[in-house]
């Protein structure tokens, strides 16, 4: 989803087992750097990730190094949960 200073990234699993967080991550940063080849993403205030499972809607605790780790290599914060509230 674009706006005109943010952009939200969104990566929808269906998955009842483990690891798709993991694998969301890196569909999400796949993402990301294919979407740096062919476009400026500076120009994008905000830049957010979101990783959604509605089999697993309790919240998902992410790493603070991950996270710092998401960020340093994207320019992205990340979060992970079942619904999105976009203000």
């Amino acid at each position: 989803m674009i706006f005109e200073n943010s952009i939200f990234l969104i990566e929808l699993k269906n998955k009842g087992t483990g690891g798709w967080l993991s694998k969301a991550i890196d569909q999400l940063r796949n993402t990301i750097r294919l979407l740096k080849l062919h476009d400026n993403l500076d120009r994008f205030q905000y830049k957010k990730a979101y990783a959604c499972n509605r089999k697993h809607p309790n919240f998902q605790v992410m790493d603070s190094e991950a996270n710092r780790k998401f960020y340093r290599e994207t320019g992205f914060r990340i979060d992970a949960q079942a619904k999105i509230d976009i203000k």
